[in-house]
Parts: C-alpha cells; structure tokens; sequence
C-alpha cells in the first residue's frame, strides 16, 4: 500500500473520531436536558442548572439585638404639653394635653394645704396674744419675717429668750413711725405666743396692743 493511501486511511480515521466526540457530547447535552424536562413535568416545578446548585450561598443571620434593638426609655421625655396656667400654684400639678403621658407622682411630692391658719388671735383676759400654729423654732423665724414684711427693723434679737428689739418704719395708725417696740416670741409647753411692748415713752394701751396684734395675725393668714 502507498503512502498516500495510508495517508488518507489515517485522516478519514481521525474525522470518524472527531464526530464521535461532538455527537458524544451531544448527546449527553441532549439527555441532561431531557432529564430536567422530564423532572419538571413530574414535579410541577422548575429544575434548577446543575451549575447553579454549585453556587448556592446561605442567607446571612444578623443578632437579635440589631435586628430588634431594645431602647432605654428611662429618660424620654413626656409627649403631652404643660400648660402655664398649671404652673401658677404649687397646690396644682401640671395639667398634661395627653393624659397617658402623665408621669406618676406620689403623695409626698404634692404640695397639700394647711388646714388650718398661721395663726390665731388669743384673749386672756381683757389681754390678748397671737398663737403661731408652728414648732416654736420656725415660729420665731416666721415672726421676724412677717415684721420685716410689716416694715419693721429688726435692731438686736436674743434668740435664747425669743425676744427681738424691733423700730417702725411705715405708716400703719395703730404704729408710731420711728417707735421702738419689743416683740416676744414666748414658748408655752411647745405652743409659740406672741406680745408686744413698747420699749421708750408710753405704755401700749390694750386697745394699741390689741390693734397690733390684728395686724400681726393679717400679715401671718396672707
């Protein structure tokens, strides 16, 4: 045999092995593609490229504490508005628009009225003397306020006694402009009595000291 004749013998060889590759390859195209036509039919859903099932990525978990952080509400401010009004007396609480918004109180934290007065006028006698409805201690603080509001000057005070030295200074009839006056805050078993004397010139008469002690008991019950 010539060597041309093998030489064609050998290419008509190599070309029936090409296409027996290509239809191999073909084929098994052909089948996966039957095959996932088939498995779509029989279960109603979509078959998924094999490549794809290479690739599948998990979903990624976040924590609970980003997904649903908890706040600490402890300093949120209330939503509701106070009004001014409210704000007037301190015997009154804040008056909220939003009534769920209203902060709880409690009883301590709410001013309460006294029940009964300051003070109170006392008559032994044709004598008569002011009763402070307070502990002896404040009482003696109150007293010397309610004189400086009275326009009186507090000159010298021995607190040991309860005794102020005292010096008008405004234009109440009952008081002597200029006048010094010794008020005394006298302590009788816990309860505070009030008197005043004159220290220079005239004794107060009773109806004087009467009128005074009505004026001490009006500045007290404002």
């Amino acid at each position: 045999m010539s060597k041309l004749h093998f030489g064609m013998i050998n290419n008509v060889i190599k070309f029936a092995l090409l296409l027996f590759v290509i239809s191999g390859i073909t084929a098994c195209s052909t089948i996966n593609s039957a095959a996932d036509k088939v498995t779509s039919l029989v279960t109603g859903k979509k078959a998924v490229a094999r490549h794809e099932n290479n690739k599948s990525v998990k979903d990624l978990e976040f924590p609970p504490d980003l997904t649903a952080p908890e706040f600490d509400r402890a300093f949120d401010l209330p939503t509701g508005t106070v009004t001014a009004s409210s704000l007037n007396s301190v015997t009154t609480t804040p008056t909220y628009t939003n009534t769920s918004t209203v902060p709880a109180q409690t009883t301590a934290a709410v001013a309460k009225p006294r029940s009964a007065s300051f003070s109170t006028i006392k008559k032994q006698g044709n004598d008569s003397y002011l009763q402070i409805n307070d502990k002896y201690e404040r009482a003696l603080l109150l007293t010397e306020i309610i004189l400086e509001r009275m326009q009186f000057k507090v000159v010298n005070k021995m607190l040991a006694t309860g005794e102020m030295n005292v010096r008008y200074q405004g234009n109440a009839p009952a008081l002597v402009k200029g006048g010094n006056y010794r008020v005394s805050v006298i302590n009788a078993q816990g309860i505070p009595l009030v008197r005043i004397a004159k220290t220079e010139g005239t004794v107060l008469t009773t109806a004087q000291h009467a009128q005074i002690i009505s004026l001490l008991n009006k500045e007290f019950n404002k």
